[in-house]
């Protein structure tokens, strides 16, 4: 029997899967993220989550690296520099595959067929596969010069909104009164000395996104323009890569945590897709990056991946 690892590696956590080549997935373990490969500390933190993760999966799927065959893995940022950095310590592994994590997430969605798919996780970037093998990307860019829609954006906003109604510079917002709940605080400058404490605060600011959909959930309506925002932001990611490809009737999907917020992200975001490009079709996912990540080490592996497997994979992956 032949295995993969499969690794769906964000800003929020690198997720490893061990599977057989016939799809049956023997362990899920979920490590630490990777911070920007160029950061000083990049390099080190990226190979320390991928072994760190590898061996966990490992050693509760009862194997060991000898019985590992092919590594799949899709990256955020995934540059020359991270494929280095991930093949230096992967060596011991025959067969090493490297993509952008949007890859994985595409193939995840659309079990490799063509369309667009939109990440919003930690970061936010769209990837558009057309008819004919051609491929766009918009976004992208990480948070100091885009990532607009993202988690992490979300958070840096809802901390603005937050402290513009704090000073009284802004209307009171749920979002305010939430966030000191959640972190006990008095006001928001007990959590300004814990986040401007924080050697990488970027985890920690993505994490307020379920914030602001709790807010809107309240009636909040700066969270609800918030989310919103947020939609139109992921549109028109997905229409500059629909532009590039020169196909406005392809299919479009979604994944990451900025979708949870459900309602009030998905219903803009079709809204927008439709007004603007009509022939255009927006279907939920099929698996999210790390089940694509399977997919693409199975097809590494030669199996021909049917739409049977990949739900069966879904299924399996519920359940850890």
């Amino acid at each position: 029997m032949r295995y993969i690892a499969a690794f769906d590696g964000g800003g929020t956590s690198t997720i490893c899967i061990i599977a057989d080549e016939t799809g049956h997935i023997l362990s899920v373990f979920r490590g630490e993220g990777i911070i920007p490969i160029y950061h000083p500390e990049g390099p080190a933190k990226c190979r320390k989550a991928i072994l760190t993760s590898l061996d966990a999966a490992l050693a509760q799927a009862d194997l060991s690296r000898a019985n590992v065959d092919l590594a799949a893995l899709g990256m955020t940022g995934g540059c020359p520099l991270m494929e280095e950095t991930v093949r230096s310590v992967l060596g011991f592994i025959p067969q090493v595959v490297f993509v952008h994590d949007s890859v994985t997430a595409h193939e995840g969605a659309l079990i490799g067929q063509p369309g667009i798919i939109v990440i919003a996780g930690t970061g936010a970037i769209a990837y558009g596969r057309g008819k004919q093998g051609g491929t766009a990307i918009a976004g992208g860019w990480g948070p100091l010069m885009g990532d607009e829609g993202s988690a992490y954006w979300i958070g840096r906003q809802a901390l603005s909104l937050a402290t513009q109604a704090e000073d009284g510079r802004g209307p009171s917002t749920k979002i305010r009164e939430i966030l000191l709940e959640q972190f006990a605080c008095k006001s928001l400058w007990d959590m300004h000395r814990v986040l401007y404490s924080e050697a990488e605060p970027r985890p920690m600011i993505a994490s307020l996104a379920p914030i602001v959909s709790a807010a809107a959930s309240l009636g909040d309506q700066r969270a609800i323009d918030l989310l919103a925002q947020v939609a139109r932001h992921l549109a028109s990611s997905v229409l500059a890569v629909s532009a590039d490809l020169g196909e406005d009737d392809l299919m479009c999907s979604y994944v990451g945590g900025v979708f949870k917020a459900g309602k009030w992200v998905l219903e803009p975001f079709e809204r927008e897709i439709r007004e603007r490009m009509p022939k255009m079709r927006v279907i939920p996912p099929v698996l999210s990056g790390d089940g694509g990540a399977v997919l693409l080490g199975l097809r590494g592996l030669g199996v021909q991946v049917e739409s049977s497997i990949a739900e069966s994979i879904r299924r399996q992956l519920e359940d850890f």
